[in-house]
Order: C-alpha cells, then structure tokens, then sequence
C-alpha cells in the first residue's frame, strides 16, 4: 500500500513537472524609452553702459560686430576668457573678463563684450526668469535719472516700489542688482560725502552711528539723504552716506530667492557691525572665520549664483584678513614676522570648527609655511595670502 501511494505521488509530481515546462512564457512587457528632459538654462545681462561695443574676438582690438544701448538685455552663450582684462569705464576701472553674448532686440547679434560693461541679472532655467518686461521698464527709467543728483536714488526707490513691485524672485533678485548698481553709481559720481562734511558732528553721533541709533530725520542734510535711500557710516573719523542695505533688507529680504535672501544677510552683517576701522580689525578674529564660512556656504549651496563672483570677493577678503590681518592690526607681531598667538589660536580654531571647509584648507596651507620656518611668516605665506584677492 504504501508503494502504492509512493507511485502515485511519483506520477502527480511528474504530470506537474511535464505542465509546467509545457507552459508557455509570459513575455516581459517592454517600456518605451523616456527621452530624458534637459531643462535650458540661459544667463542675462544689462548693458551698464552708452554705447557697449559687441566685437568679434575677445580683446579690445578686434572688430565692432554691433552696439547695445544702455539697459539693453543681452543672453550669454556660456563662453567667458580666462583671462582679464582692465578698463576705466565712467570713472571706474574694472579688471573683467570678456563673454560672448548675443542680442534679444531685432536681429540677433553675437560678439564678444568686457565684462566691466555688463550686469548679470540672472542664470538658471529659462522657464524661472525674471519679468523681462519689467526689468526693461526699471532700466529705462534709471538711465534717465542723473547719477550725480541726490533725488534721483528716492525717485528710483519710488519706481521700483509703485511700479515694478516684483512679484517672483527671480524678478526681485534682478531688480535689487539693478538698483545696487544704480546706487553704487551714485556714490561714485555723486560726491555726497561732501554734505556730511559740512555738519558739526558730536562725539556721541559717532557712536550713534555706528550702533544705527543717529536720528537721520532731526538734521535737513540726513534726513535728505535718507529719503533718498541713503544711510550714514563711520571710518576713519570721519561719518558719510553709503547706500541704505537697511532699507534694501527690509524691502526686498521676502521677495527674492534664498541665495539672494543669503547675500543680503551677510551683506547686512557687516553693515551692522563693520569688520575694520582705520585700517585696523575691530571685530574678533573669529568673526572674521565665521563671516569667511558664511559665504563659503552660500557658494557651496548655490553654485550657480549669478553674484558669485561677487561673494568669492567677500569670502576671499575675510579669508585672507584672517590669515594677515590688516594694516593696523597685523598677523605677525614684530618686524621679525613671527606669527601673532592669537591668530595662531584662531587659526587652530577654524581647523577645529570647521575641518572640511576650503577656509580650513587655506588655514592648513599657510601653518604649512609658517611651522617649516618655526613660526616665521615667510614670503611664500605672504605671496599665498595676496593670491586670494589678486585673482
């Protein structure tokens, strides 16, 4: 009996064997292949000058293809020189490179144009660009205005708030560049330092000042400069109006992007709380490392930025002030230049706090000099310093 069940069993696992293998295949259905999506990205710019030459080859020699007009919008191609060139443009010299851009008014044009002359308004996706309607409008009207003339930064404030009032921020990031721009250009042409040269100053307005508690509307001159978007700074003995970063802070710190949000912040700091003074350091070493990281942050979560270049300036500058010092108040402590204790310390403190930053790789770099010469700073850690901001 029990072979029996043994056979029987034998025969049912040999009939499941047979129908399975004479089962036929279930085919794999096939996906269609998903072109992946590249998503365009396009880079702006506002021509900052009259008459912007746009020539064939990278260089001042070469020859004129066509011009654009002051406040014109040009698209990069994403070809920029390696190398620098220098040029006085409306009385200030610029060291920039040169990039290829094409035109977006009429028929389209390509050359080469110096950077000194442009304005980077914007780099990412195309579908995320700012309102180029309004950025067009905000350029018109500021080319207008007379740089030299006081009212015109209240009546650019005016225009951007009542009629531009950016809504996305993209636009708002561009719309602050142009006005930071506008205003630098008022500093330069406009000489207003002269207004606050004629106030007799109190001891006490010094320190008002620089604490930001100076009543601006109690005096005719500041609080003309301060309807106008200007604010008041101290340096060297001295006080004067620079452009308001309150006033751009408060206005703008909602509306635009987080890396723009970012900038403005570390801009504000240091407005704040300025880092230097007759030429010496008048904030702690460490600040100065925490300021460096601040911006080197930003550049790493935002590598393309379209201020970049401007924010590698600020972490470049605190990162050498923290490995020289400043005039007033140096690294080394005597003629021999031995390394001061308290930058060394700071120095050890940065390796401590933040390893794996590129501000600790420098730090590295320079005790790399400064052991092998048992303390001494040498020339080659001189000559590593001045590299960071010479670039």
């Amino acid at each position: 009996m029990r072979s029996i069940i043994l056979f029987t069993t034998l025969v049912f696992a040999l009939m499941a064997i047979s129908s399975c293998k004479k089962e036929p295949a279930k085919p794999v259905p096939q996906q269609a292949d998903t072109p992946a999506v590249v998503e365009k990205k396009v880079e702006w710019f506002v021509v900052r000058v009259g008459s912007l030459r746009l020539r064939s080859e990278p260089n001042q020699e070469s020859d004129v293809v066509t011009h654009a007009d002051e406040g014109a919008i040009l698209a990069g191609t994403g070809k920029v020189t390696a190398e620098k060139d220098t040029a006085e443009l409306r009385g200030m010299v610029y060291t920039e490179p040169y990039y290829q851009v094409t035109t977006t008014n009429g028929t389209p044009a390509e050359g080469w144009v110096f950077g000194g002359g442009i304005l980077r308004i914007y780099e990412g996706p195309e579908a995320l660009h700012p309102d180029l309607d309004k950025i067009s409008r905000l350029t018109d009207f500021l080319k207008k205005l007379k740089p030299a003339e006081l009212s015109s930064g209240g009546k650019a404030w005016n225009f951007v708030k009542q009629e531009i009032n950016p809504a996305d921020p993209a636009t708002a990031d561009a719309v602050y560049t142009l006005l930071d721009d506008f205003f630098a250009k008022m500093e330069v042409q406009g000489e207003f330092y002269t207004l606050t040269e004629g106030i007799k100053w109190e001891n006490s307005d010094y320190q008002k000042v620089n604490e930001g508690k100076y009543a601006m509307k109690d005096n005719p001159v500041t609080r003309s400069l301060m309807e106008n978007g200007f604010a008041l700074a101290t340096a060297e003995g001295s006080i004067f109006p620079v452009p308001d970063i309150e006033s751009s802070w408060g206005y703008f710190s909602d509306k635009v992007s987080p890396a723009m949000n970012t900038y403005l912040r570390l801009t504000l700091e240091n407005f704040r709380n300025p880092d230097a003074d007759d030429g010496g350091l008048v904030i702690p070493l460490a600040d100065v490392a925490d300021r460096a990281i601040g911006w080197e942050r930003l550049l790493k979560e935002n590598p393309h930025f379209f201020l970049r270049e401007e924010a590698e300036g600020h972490k470049n500058w605190y990162a050498f002030t923290l490995l020289m010092g400043m005039n007033n108040t140096p690294a080394t402590t005597d003629e021999a230049g031995i390394l001061g204790t308290e930058f060394l310390q700071a120095w050890k403190a940065v390796l401590a706090k933040y390893p794996d930053s590129e501000l600790a790789q420098r730090v590295r770099t320079m005790m790399g000099f400064t052991d092998k010469a048992k303390g001494k700073m040498t020339e080659d850690a001189r000559e590593f310093a001045r590299s960071l901001v010479e670039n």
